[in-house]
């Protein structure tokens, strides 16, 4: 069931993502002037904090990974670059 689930949302999330231009042309329709106005705003305002949130966890994770990686190859560990890269990408989810 929860596989089930799963595709439902992933297949809902791809048609979303394909038919997100007509978005706005959708919400001016179904709303009034003033409240279609107001919605679109605070979308707008919400994917600009959400892609502000991404690129400053972008840079930290890079800064820790990069940080993390110097520090392993001055003490000389195996493998570090995986290990920095792990910890890149830990840090990032």
């Amino acid at each position: 069931q929860f596989a089930e689930a799963a595709f439902m949302i992933l297949f809902y999330l791809f048609f979303m993502i394909i038919d997100s231009h007509r978005l706005p042309y959708r919400v001016k329709a179904a709303l009034p002037a003033k409240a279609s106005t107001h919605v679109l705003d605070v979308g707008r305002t919400i994917a600009a904090g959400i892609q502000q949130y991404m690129v400053v966890k972008t840079f930290v994770s890079l800064g820790l990974g990069v940080t993390s990686g110097i520090v392993m190859w001055l003490f000389g560990v195996d493998y570090w670059p995986l290990w920095a890269f792990v910890i890149f990408a830990a840090n990032y989810i």
